[in-house]
């Protein structure tokens, strides 16, 4: 069975972020970045939109080629067509998220965090000693690792917690849906991002 300091399940943005700080942080440290999907950055998920000074705390936008467009402006639309301007400033930036995951991931490989993709966590039980086994499942067959600290970064599945005896379910009350679709040729305002309610 292998053994790392560090393990951190989930290689979105803020699993890469959380590896590449942990890394930093305690250079001795082994540090690995686990994604299930055979690449950082796919299925895209969602948000694509972020705000301009929460982005700026972990990555500089100005000409990244993972930046779509830059967010000038925010416009809900009303059930009765109606639209209601809220912002008319720099607010944030539409991302690539296939390309900004990347990005992520091979910024904390630069720095020494090993990135395992098309492997995925199947479980974890704490040792006598303190530590989690963790059970990994991929291409090159299952294994088990010894791990110091386990981050979950999993996102709304959200397993790892659940496996460390903590309940994560989410409450329906508390749950946003919404549907979320790339569309071309169409005529919109280039800077704005549009949230529309209703019907």
């Amino acid at each position: 069975m292998r053994d790392t300091d560090v393990l951190v399940i989930g290689a979105g943005p803020a699993g890469a972020v959380a590896a590449q700080e942990a890394k930093r942080a305690a250079p001795t440290l082994d540090v690995v970045l686990l994604e299930r999907d055979g690449a950082v950055g796919t299925p895209v998920r969602c948000a694509e939109g972020v705000g301009d000074a929460g982005l700026r705390e972990f990555a500089n936008p100005v000409g990244a080629p993972w930046v779509a467009r830059k967010i000038r402006r925010v416009i809900f639309l009303a059930p009765d067509d109606s639209e209601v301007k809220v912002a008319e400033r720099d607010v944030g930036w539409i991302l690539d998220r296939t390309r900004f995951d990347a990005f992520l991931a091979e910024r904390a490989s630069a720095d020494g965090v090993e990135v395992l993709v098309g492997t995925e966590a199947a479980g974890m039980n704490r040792l006598a000693d303190g530590r989690w086994e963790v059970r990994l499942r991929g291409a090159l067959g299952d294994e088990s690792v010894r791990v110091r600290m386990v981050i979950g970064a999993d996102g709304v599945e959200a397993m790892v917690g659940r496996w460390a005896g903590l309940d994560t379910r989410v409450p329906a009350r508390d749950m946003e849906s919404c549907a979320q679709y790339v569309l071309r040729g169409i005529d919109i305002d280039p800077d704005a991002i549009y949230l529309q309610f209703g019907r």
